[in-house]
């Protein structure tokens, strides 16, 4: 990933660098790969892992979290959290205008929570998160069509969040065809611990039982059924570069008529690189996600695998270059 300005810390953004101003080193990939497993792993267990001292444990994490190489926080799917209305948009942009200016533009709305410039039929994908359907045309009409730079935009609506799993290492071998997060329904307690943890995936149980006014107990039973429940998952988020996939690209696909189009995204979310894929209205059928080793992994997985998928009409890749990521919270919050 190439060195981009920072987002201004009061849009809650992250840049998830990948040690360009910083050395990674191994045992640093190792602790990241075990918080990807697990943000909320104990500092004892992570030392006894690493086998090193909970102190130097302790110390590396939070310098790894001041230098935005990790971010600890939660994964959930939009609807349990409130968002009805999820999409994802392909910007093209004017001459004179740069893909990265423009990704910070768009990052700069509130609905926003991933920007991404990008090589291929787009200049720019975004993904937007709301409320609902009208509050997304709102932000189409209002604030992204009319854009300064802007010269067209293509939108994606997504009919279902088929598949997601944050853990890159978990991406390349799947142990299970599906790892969608549940949309189960959340009362306010519920939504409010996900808030608390969104700000930050390691903050102590007695610290939100504080905040909202129920015990300890009640905070780590809660979300221990929110975890089992498939609801939320609590983890380091970090650029995929950083422990070793340097290409990630969306891969979009049409299906041939008469297919399921959820069949052929169970077909895609089983191969190895997918993390992320969404069943949507548009040009296309299926967005898929993909975190590879480098472009022969790319070639291997998009030539080899999925354009050979049964049901699979036409296949277009759009490679990934900088991007903006924001933690998404419970809608309200």
């Amino acid at each position: 990933m190439s060195a981009i300005k920072r987002a201004p810390q009061t849009r809650h953004a992250s840049l998830l660098r990948a040690g360009s101003d910083a050395e990674i080193s191994a045992s640093d990939i190792e602790l990241i790969r075990l918080l990807q497993a697990d943000g909320r792993i104990s500092f004892v267990d992570l030392s006894e892992k690493l086998g090193m001292a909970e102190k130097t444990a302790r110390k590396r994490v939070a310098e790894l979290r001041a230098l935005e190489l990790i971010e600890i926080t939660t994964v959930a799917s939009p609807r349990a959290i409130g968002y009805n209305s999820v999409a994802l948009v392909g910007i093209r942009i004017t001459g004179g205008a740069t893909r990265l200016g423009i990704a910070e533009r768009l990052f700069a709305l509130k609905a926003v929570d991933y920007a991404v410039t990008t090589f291929g039929s787009y200049d720019v994908l975004a993904e937007l998160v709301c409320c609902d359907n009208r509050e997304l045309g709102e932000i189409l009409d209002g604030s992204i069509r009319g854009m300064d730079g802007v010269k067209e935009i293509e939108v994606f609506p997504y009919l279902s969040l088929h598949y997601q799993q944050p853990a890159w290492d978990r991406t390349q071998i799947k142990d299970d065809a599906q790892h969608t997060l549940a949309s189960a329904p959340l009362d306010k307690i519920d939504r409010d611990i996900i808030h608390h943890l969104s700000e930050d995936g390691r903050v102590a149980f007695l610290e939100i039982s504080r905040h909202i006014g129920i015990s300890e107990s009640q905070i780590r039973k809660r979300y221990a059924r929110l975890v089992e429940q498939g609801v939320v998952q609590v983890l380091a988020m970090t650029n995929p570069r950083s422990i070793g996939y340097h290409t990630i690209a969306w891969v979009c696909l049409n299906v041939a008529s008469g297919v399921s189009i959820t069949a052929v995204g169970d077909l895609v979310s089983a191969l190895p690189s997918v993390a992320y894929i969404a069943i949507c209205a548009g040009k296309f059928d299926v967005l898929a996600e993909v975190m590879c080793r480098d472009a022969d992994d790319l070639f291997d997985l998009v030539d080899h695998r999925i354009r050979s998928l049964p049901g699979v009409s036409a296949v277009q890749t759009i490679i990934c270059e900088d991007f903006l990521y924001r933690r998404i919270k419970p809608a309200g919050g």
